[in-house]
């Protein structure tokens, strides 16, 4: 949002629509995610997830103060599927790990996680970028884009090395 509104002098309403890209598909894909979790288990859907996210964040590093949408959607596509296919493998991956005396307890976590970054940043020292300090905003973007980038990889490394190949009760 920074980048939209700080760089490209985006207003708030129209940053948040090029932004749909990322978060429709978040929506979207988590029912697919959940479909293809309960058939083949938290394993593959994972780190599939982990590794199409990280396409997006990559894309963004390249990103340059006149960047457009030819650039922007597909990366945000690229994250909110991502994250659509991963959310319900981890969701899933979770519950399966909790014990049946405690199985409630991961509904309550779940269900007061916030989305941290989205509070906006103007009027909090966004205007500075203007003012001959645009390639500083954009180096720290980049190192601050490929930071997840970098992680959902080993994350996904991770999935596949550590998830089980299915879930308990017989389904995979």
């Amino acid at each position: 949002m920074a980048f939209l509104q700080s760089l490209r002098h985006r207003s708030a309403f129209q940053a948040g629509l090029t932004m749909l890209p990322l978060f429709t598909p978040l929506a979207v894909f988590a029912l697919l995610g959940g479909r293809v979790t309960s058939r083949i288990g938290a394993r593959i859907p994972a780190a599939a997830g982990l590794v199409v996210a990280a396409a997006g964040p990559t894309k963004l590093a390249r990103a340059t103060a006149h960047s457009g949408l030819a650039l922007l959607v597909p990366a945000f596509l690229s994250w909110g599927i991502g994250g659509g296919l991963l959310t319900p493998a981890v969701v899933a991956a979770a519950i399966a790990a909790v014990p049946g005396e405690r199985a409630g307890w991961p509904r309550l976590s779940t269900a007061r996680r916030g989305r941290p970054g989205c509070d906006g940043n103007r009027g909090r020292g966004g205007g500075g970028w203007a003012a001959g300090g645009a390639g500083r905003f954009l180096r720290a973007f980049h190192a601050v884009a490929l930071a997840p980038a970098s992680l959902y990889g080993v994350a996904a490394v991770f999935a596949l090395v550590s998830l089980p190949r299915a879930l308990p009760g017989g389904r995979r």
